[in-house]
């Protein structure tokens, strides 16, 4: 099949950089507040002239094009789609990109941009932002093209009736319907999609053209028998989407060398305690949840899993300047809690690791818990619904903030269990903070006798 790829907006979350940028530049520069972030490019999210909107991407165009990296997985996707034998073209309106002169750099940089994050393809053709949705479809019908994702609401109308669309879920297109067009959430899903078409153009079944993921809402209506197919289903699907391992060995690798390094003066400097660390399984795909009291919650976990590499799940934030680069190079699953995009699309990523036996470090509390009792609230139900779905143990962890002098930080490790398939997520989500709650509890209770048996020597 030959296959269409808009860049911006498909294969690059344009709207998180202009956010990102857009916000303090129009801000700084005129006083600009953010009026529509659900609209399409930086003139109907800042409401600005054309000169203005010029002026941004002359001072962050070459960022974006350089440095801004692309959809998570995409690069692998393409990969995988190229040696299926599929065409893969990139069909794109970047902007001044047919301008004389400064057309060419604008090309270079991107063609630099794209060899950077690793995403190759067989051809690139580009068209003017004033008459896109004219010469898109004419490349399109051009080139023979079978399906072309986009994201931009215009172009889709115009192509929809000249070849397959997948629409790619941004903010501003999200409440377009229309039944030619099938909606995709990310990298995996056009993979799917893309998948199904060509199996069924071949009269062949697989897991893409026999599953569908459901709501929570259709799941609570199946029967037990059903709900438990459709897991089985669902794993199936997670295993079969492209994964590179060899990445993610390299990952686990940066990881080891890490641990050590942190390991080792952590040791020297705390000398702190591990209870129960036989709890541990020697296979992988574990998902570790800890309460969370402080940053270096972390690295408490960190020495006593040095041998036992794990992806944390991260606060949008983390991703920024040396200590993103610290995350990056563990692959850290990064989520905007604000966002139920961004929600969806770290299920989607943690589904992936521990369906290949990787492990998962979750904080179900969300943020460092100043209240003063045990546990906050959880923030979701992420960790229960991961191990119910996929079949993979959880492993309750509690740690506790003694760093004082004469104190010792604690990491105690809770026996593994499996989320059963039939149990209700509220359910499975209180059972959880019970037995954390119950090693929070003997944390704390060792603690105190620490600190009597001190007194008591005086």
């Amino acid at each position: 099949m030959k296959i269409g790829f808009d860049a911006d907006g498909v294969l690059y979350d344009t709207e998180a950089f202009l956010l990102k940028y857009g916000v303090k530049h129009f801000r700084e520069k005129y006083n600009m507040a953010l009026v529509n972030p659900d609209g399409y490019g930086i003139k109907e999210m800042f409401n600005c002239t054309d000169e203005q909107e010029k002026e941004f991407w002359t001072k962050h165009g070459a960022k974006y094009l350089l440095t801004h990296k692309p959809r998570h997985n995409m690069a692998e996707v393409i990969q995988q789609l190229r040696k299926e034998g599929h065409e893969v073209h990139i069909i794109t309106a970047k902007g001044r990109s047919l301008e004389k002169g400064i057309g060419q750099i604008v090309q270079l940089l991107f063609e630099i941009g794209l060899k950077i994050d690793g995403i190759e393809v067989d051809h690139i053709h580009y068209c003017s932002n004033k008459n896109s949705e004219q010469e898109k479809l004419d490349l399109c019908r051009e080139l023979g093209i079978d399906v072309k994702i986009e994201d931009k609401k215009s172009n889709i109308e115009s192509l929809k009736n000249v070849t397959n669309v997948l629409c790619m879920t941004t903010r501003d297109n999200q409440d377009y319907v229309d039944e030619k067009v099938r909606r995709v959430n990310n990298a995996d899903e056009i993979y799917a999609q893309i998948n199904k078409d060509s199996s069924l153009k071949l009269n062949r079944s697989n897991i893409f053209t026999k599953f569908k993921k459901l709501s929570r809402e259709e799941r609570e209506n199946l029967t037990n028998e059903q709900l438990i197919e459709y897991y089985k289903d669902l794993r199936e699907y997670y295993a079969a989407l492209p994964f590179d391992n060899e990445k993610l060995d390299r990952k686990e690798q940066n990881f080891k060398v890490l641990a050590a390094t942190f390991s080792a003066a952590f040791h020297m400097k705390y000398h702190p305690k591990v209870i129960n660390q036989s709890a541990i399984p020697e296979e992988n795909g574990l998902i570790f949840t800890s309460n969370h009291l402080s940053s270096k919650d972390i690295l408490l976990i960190l020495y006593a899993l040095r041998n036992k590499p794990f992806h944390p799940l991260g606060k949008i934030e983390l991703s920024e300047g040396f200590i993103g680069m610290l995350h990056d190079a563990v692959e850290t699953v990064y989520v905007d809690r604000k966002d139920k995009n961004s929600r969806r699309e770290a299920i989607n990523e943690m589904s992936k690791l521990l369906i290949n036996d990787r492990n998962m470090l979750i904080f179900p509390e969300g943020t460092h818990n100043k209240t003063g009792e045990n546990l906050k609230s959880f923030d979701g139900v992420s960790a229960v619904y991961l191990s119910q779905t996929l079949n993979k143990p959880i492993l309750p962890i509690s740690v506790t903030d003694t760093y004082g002098k004469n104190e010792q930080p604690i990491i105690r490790f809770q026996d593994p269990y499996i989320v059963d398939e039939r149990e209700e997520l509220e359910d499975a989500n209180e059972y959880l903070k019970e037995k954390m709650n119950e090693l929070v509890i003997k944390n704390k209770h060792e603690i105190k006798m620490k600190r009597l048996n001190r007194f008591f020597k005086r």
